[in-house]
């Protein structure tokens, strides 16, 4: 298995291609390397990960379109530092993958833990 593999991101403009842009927020690169290629095997795309919630809101004024983000994050804190507002201005759907939160007044997702392929790829469709 490959180790996750940081990517730079995409300045504003740059992905209007049409290709899909995931973000992955998660501290531990084996779960991060999980969630991404099995995010890459479904399809051409663009994954951006981020081991923390600040890396993210620090490159989101670089980022136009967001496909979805997949965030190692609880409700509460994503709602508290606004980052559900410039997820949602950039169209992104949201699964969160820690925390029992209802989540579904967001139109958001749970991935719970411990989760398979199976699950990653039903969280995103």
């Amino acid at each position: 298995m490959r180790l996750a593999i940081k990517e730079k991101p995409v300045p504003v403009g740059d992905h209007d291609d049409g290709i899909p842009v995931f973000l992955v927020v998660e501290r531990d690169s084996l779960i991060a390397t999980d969630l991404i290629e099995t995010i890459r095997a479904m399809g051409r795309c663009r994954v951006i990960h981020f081991r923390t919630l600040a890396e993210l809101q620090g490159a989101l004024p670089t980022l136009e379109r967001i496909t979805t983000a997949v965030l190692e994050a609880r409700r509460e804190t994503l709602v508290a530092m606004g980052l559900d507002q410039q997820l949602g201005m950039r169209g992104a759907r949201v699964v969160l993958t820690i925390g029992d939160d209802d989540v579904s007044d967001y139109g958001w997702r749970v991935l719970k833990r411990p989760f398979s392929e199976k699950m990653i790829r039903e969280s995103l469709a």
